[in-house]
């Protein structure tokens, strides 16, 4: 499993993100790491300019894209 490198966003639940491919990564603050198959870069891109980065996931990641959850 090859993570990509994450860029810090302003969140009060998000800490970093990344995308690598077709695969979005996303650092939790409460420490979970995780991924969400097919996700474009634009939509990757959308989120980390988000005036709200919540408010994007909760509207276009989360329950669109499969996800897994990692130990890293």
């Amino acid at each position: 499993m090859k993570i990509p490198h994450l860029t810090p966003v302003q969140s009060k639940n998000i800490q970093a993100m990344g995308h690598e491919g077709t695969t979005l990564w996303i650092r939790f603050k409460g420490g979970g790491l995780y991924s969400y198959d097919g996700v474009p870069a634009e939509t990757y891109h959308e989120g980390v300019a988000a005036d709200s980065v919540g408010g994007w996931f909760h509207s276009k990641i989360r329950g669109a894209f499969a996800h897994r959850k990692h130990d890293a």
